[in-house]
C-alpha cells in the first residue's frame, strides 16, 4: 500500500500486527498501539499505512499531531484529532448526547457551544484537579459516541513534544478504551524519553495496561529495502494472521 504517493518499504510484519489490532476493534476491544524509534526511522510512515489500512476496512480516521516548534495551546494533539473527526458532524447533535459532559468539551471544542457562549482556554484546568477529571471523562465520552457510529482509529504522531496536558489526557484515555472499537495509535521519539520525566512516567503507564501493544522500529535490513509486489503486499497486510503483543 502507499500513503502520500510513496510505498511503504519492509516493515510488513508491524502492519500484520497492526492488522490484528484492527480486528480486535472491530468486535469492540479498545487497542493501544505505541510506535517508538530514533529520528527518521519511518515512524510516521508506519502510522500512515496503518491509518490507510483501517480506512480500507471503513474505520474512521483522525490524527492530531503535537508541535515542534512550541506556543501551541494545551491539549493541540487532541485538539486537532478531535475536530478532524468531528468535521461535517452536526455538532448540535453530538453537544445534544453528551449532555452535561458538554460544558466541560468547551474548554477544547468551542464550536460545540453556541456563537454566544464565551470561548475557554484549556490551560484554565491545568492546575484544577477536579476541573481536569472532569474534561478527561468528557473526552472519553465524546470518543465513545464517535467511535460507537463507526469504529474509530485515532493518531497522535510525535507524543514526545506534547505538553504536559496531551500527555495526562493520554494516560487517562489509554485506560478507558477496553470496551471501545477504538484504536489509539501514538508515535514518540524514544530518543527524547527519559525515565522519572512525565514523558517517560506516561509512556511507562501505558505499556501496563493491558490494551496496549508495542513497536519499536529499527532502520531497515538490506533485505528489506525492496517492496514485494504491490498484489503480494497488499494481500500480506489485509489477511494477516494475529500477532504477540510485542512485534
Amino acid at each position: 500500500m502507499t500513503a502520500g504517493g510513496h510505498p511503504l518499504v519492509g516493515r510488513v510484519r508491524e502492519v500484520r500486527g497492526a492488522c490484528a489490532l484492527l480486528d480486535d476493534v472491530r468486535v469492540g476491544r479498545g487497542r493501544a498501539l505505541l510506535i517508538g524509534g530514533e529520528p527518521g526511522v519511518g515512524k510516521t510512515r508506519l502510522a500512515e499505512e496503518i491509518a490507510e489500512t483501517a480506512r480500507d476496512r471503513r474505520f474512521d480516521v483522525a490524527w492530531g499531531r503535537s508541535s515542534e516548534e512550541g506556543g501551541a495551546p494545551s491539549f493541540w494533539p487532541w485538539i486537532q484529532a478531535l475536530r478532524s473527526r468531528l468535521r461535517g458532524v452536526a455538532t448540535s447533535d453530538i453537544s445534544r448526547r453528551i449532555g452535561v459532559g458538554r460544558e466541560h468539551l468547551l474548554k477544547l471544542l468551542p464550536e460545540l457551544g453556541r456563537a454566544d457562549e464565551t470561548e475557554a482556554d484549556g490551560r484554565k484546568v491545568d492546575d484544577d484537579h477536579s476541573a481536569r477529571f472532569q474534561l478527561f471523562e468528557a473526552v472519553v465520552q465524546l470518543l465513545r459516541l464517535l467511535s460507537a457510529e463507526r469504529p474509530l482509529t485515532l493518531l497522535l504522531d510525535d507524543i514526545h513534544a506534547a505538553d504536559e496536558s496531551s500527555l495526562r489526557l493520554l494516560r487517562f484515555v489509554a485506560g478507558s478504551i477496553f470496551d471501545m472499537p477504538l484504536l489509539l495509535v501514538v508515535t514518540y521519539r524514544d530518543t527524547e524519553v527519559t525515565v522519572g520525566d512525565l514523558r517517560g512516567d506516561v509512556l511507562a503507564s501505558l505499556l501496563r495496561e493491558p490494551v496496549t501493544h508495542t513497536i519499536g522500529l529499527e532502520g531497515l535490513d538490506a533485505d528489506e529495502v525492496t517492496p514485494p509486489p504491490a498484489t503480494t503486499r497488499r494481500e500480506s497486510s489485509l489477511t494477516a494472521p494475529r500477532e504477540t503483543r510485542s512485534w
